[in-house]
């Protein structure tokens, strides 16, 4: 029987912890991000509905509001995105 530790067991086995922890890092967690991301692609559309169809508003000053309101949320929510993309690794591409 050899006197010094097996390669193998030195390193871990293919169902140690480490192995578990990089699959679920770039896995489950990339997956959860994007659903994420997706959901708040969706909602900066709503915002911009909000904001086409706030023209259709009477007064100029409700329209203006209502306007800011849906940039203001849009702005946000990019900044959302923006901040998940950096913990995903992803670039920011200018637009």
């Amino acid at each position: 029987m050899p006197n010094s530790p097996v390669q193998a067991a030195a390193e871990g086995t293919p169902g140690s912890t480490a192995i578990a922890y990089r699959e679920a890092r770039t896995g489950v967690l990339s997956r959860d991000l994007i659903r994420v991301v997706d959901t708040l692609h969706e909602a900066s559309d709503f915002c911009e509905a909000i904001f086409m169809v706030a023209t259709n508003l009477e007064e100029p000053e409700e329209v203006a509001v209502f306007q800011r309101l849906a940039q203001v949320a849009k702005d946000r929510v990019r900044a959302a995105i923006l901040t998940i993309d950096a913990v995903r690794g992803i670039p920011e591409v200018k637009q």
